[in-house]
């Protein structure tokens, strides 16, 4: 029986002589990353998707704490019943729920 390691048909990392295919720029002006291919127009277009983005999560985000406070205001709920609910759950489940969540995110 023959103990020999196989040869790999992947090439190693210390290679210099084969870029990192993660990401490269080819002659026609398109870039790569694994099968997506993208043109100047294309990156630009997800650039701007990826900020518009960003900037209406930020602005649920900035809004939806002090609207709920002032409808909880408006019901007339307690101090503590504000706390609870805009505090203290809120950081209790992703305090408990996060870490199973990302689990079995990374794993998916």
């Amino acid at each position: 029986m023959n103990n020999s390691p196989s040869p790999s048909p992947v090439p190693d990392a210390d290679d210099a002589s084969s870029p990192d295919p993660s990401f490269t720029k080819k002659s026609t002006g398109r870039w790569r990353a694994g099968t997506l291919v993208y043109g100047s127009g294309g990156l630009a277009l997800l650039f701007a998707w990826l900020l518009w983005g960003d900037f209406a999560w930020q602005m649920k985000e900035r809004a939806v704490g002090p609207v709920a406070q002032l409808m909880l205001r408006k019901l007339e709920a307690s101090d503590l019943v504000v706390g609870l609910l805009l505090g203290s759950i809120p950081s209790a489940l992703g305090l408990l729920l996060g870490p199973i969540v990302s689990v079995r995110s990374d794993r998916h």
